[in-house]
Formats: structure tokens, C-alpha cells, sequence
């Protein structure tokens, strides 16, 4: 927090200063300075708009969005899900095995076919050892 607020009062320097205007949000250099270089050297690996020509932004944004639908699919609350995509299962089960959240891994492991579970070797392998690392 202590960065941002350097940062802020570097935009509220510059901006009265008139070297840098800010338009819906976006900020616009009207002239550099050193305050302005410094600003930009440190904004610079903060923001990063992903490029649509490279695979891992790609990737990222697919698995983004895959994670987003595993979220739907935690809030759902049916017993069984009829319809739901297996990449947005393999990778929610991915993250959730990262955070170490292996109830979450077996609480959708239980609203999904059993048939779909069994065969798929990464999502049942991920399932065997959420159950048993939660100790059932």
C-alpha cells in the first residue's frame, strides 16, 4: 500500500504540474520528466495488457476463464451437474489442488457423473488423493 500511495502523490505532483493529464481513468504524458521516468519504470512490469499473437498469454486468458466457470460450478447447487465442461474441471481441480482446497476437489468430484470421474486418470488421481489427504 505505502508503493501506491508513492504513486498517487507522484500523478498529483505531475498532473499540477501539467506534465501529465488524466482522461477516463487512463494518464497521458504531456511532457517527461524524471519524476515521470521514475513513475514509468516502476509502472512498468505492474500493468501488463496480454498480447492475442503469444500462446502463454493465450493460455492464461483460457485458464482464466475456465476457473471462472469452476466457480459457477461450486455455487451449484443440485446434486448432480448434467452439463459442465471437463477442461473447466481439470483446471479448477488443478488450482484447488495448488491451494490445497481438497474438499473443494471432493465436493465437485461428488456433483460430477461418476462415470466422467472414473475415466479421466487426472481428475480421479487428483480426487483419490484429495480424499485421502482430507482423511476419508
Amino acid at each position: 500500500m505505502k508503493q501506491s500511495e508513492e504513486m498517487r502523490s507522484i500523478i498529483a505532483e505531475e498532473t499540477e504540474a501539467g506534465r501529465l493529464r488524466e482522461d477516463q481513468g487512463a494518464l497521458h504524458i504531456e511532457q517527461t520528466s524524471t519524476q515521470i521516468s521514475k513513475f514509468n519504470s516502476r509502472a512498468r512490469f505492474r500493468w501488463y495488457v496480454p498480447n492475442p499473437h503469444r500462446a502463454a498469454d493465450l493460455e492464461k486468458l483460457r485458464e482464466k476463464s475456465l476457473l471462472k466457470e469452476f466457480e459457477e460450478y461450486k455455487q451449484f447447487k443440485g446434486r448432480k451437474m448434467k452439463q459442465f465442461r471437463l477442461e473447466a474441471v481439470r483446471a479448477g481441480f488443478k488450482k484447488a489442488w495448488q491451494d490445497r482446497d481438497y474438499q473443494t476437489i471432493i465436493n465437485i468430484a461428488e456433483k460430477i457423473p461418476e462415470k466422467v470421474l472414473q475415466e479421466d486418470p487426472k481428475l480421479l488421481m487428483r480426487y483419490d488423493q484429495a480424499v485421502t489427504r482430507v482423511g476419508g
